[in-house]
């Protein structure tokens, strides 16, 4: 068996800019408080994300740090944003809860909520994915 180490120079140029424009959204699942920060390319549309969580340190930081670090790398290989929120929709592991968001009123994970919010703002036109657990006839 063969290990094929990749360099740098694999991974396509995000942008020939210096500087790019980013948002910032907050957001609350059961009362764990997080950031994601989306840096966007000249098109507007997503380049990478960092999801920043209140507790540092903790696992809960780590586990999105890296979730995070793999969807910048799928952005930046050209994986259309539609298939990598199709990906987390729905995920379940806790936390989950209400959010306090009008357009995601509950949560069933931080993946389930950060697709959810990423599928609605960069991909829909209009929001369509206000389901909580009751619509699903869960919990």
């Amino acid at each position: 068996m063969s290990t094929q180490i990749l360099s740098s120079s694999h991974i396509p140029p995000v942008t020939t800019n210096c500087e790019s424009s980013g948002i910032t959204h907050h957001f609350i699942i059961s009362g764990h408080e997080g950031y994601i920060t989306v840096v966007l390319g000249a098109d507007g549309q997503p380049i990478e994300i960092f999801i920043t969580m209140s507790k540092i340190g903790s696992m809960l930081t780590g586990m999105m740090t890296a979730y995070a670090g793999v969807v910048s790398i799928a952005l930046r290989y050209g994986a259309p944003l539609k298939d990598i929120c199709s990906a987390g929709f729905l995920m379940r592991f806790e936390p989950d809860g209400p959010t306090g968001d009008e357009d995601i009123p509950h949560a069933f994970s931080i993946v389930d909520y950060i697709c959810r919010w990423l599928k609605l703002r960069f991909v829909d036109e209009q929001p369509t994915l206000n389901i909580s657990a009751s619509t699903l006839g869960q919990r």
